[in-house]
């Protein structure tokens, strides 16, 4: 995160409360957030047509908590950091 001036506070975003399973790519010790789906076959007008279980026609919703760790770090100063996450959806 970063602060006022060049002062950053260092942090880890975790899946789980505990803190032990470190977000990441899934490389070097880093864990993914991943849901899988299955496909399946509808009939439409005489037509066979393959659509996700959870097609634009069934929207789905999946939610997922985030925990974030700052660890002590007393020589950065007293304020406000701000940052942004990216989140990357393959599909």
């Amino acid at each position: 995160m970063h602060g006022v001036g060049k002062d950053i506070l260092k942090y880890n975003i975790h899946q789980d409360h505990q803190h032990k399973l470190i977000l990441g790519d899934g490389l070097g010790g880093m864990v993914e957030i991943a849901h899988k789906y299955t496909l399946k076959q509808h009939t439409h007008h005489g037509h066979n047509e393959h659509y996700g279980e959870h097609s634009h026609q069934s929207p789905q919703t999946d939610h997922y908590a985030i925990h974030l760790q700052i660890p002590t770090q007393p020589l950065v100063k007293i304020g406000k950091y701000s940052d942004s996450l990216i989140v990357t959806l393959t599909y």
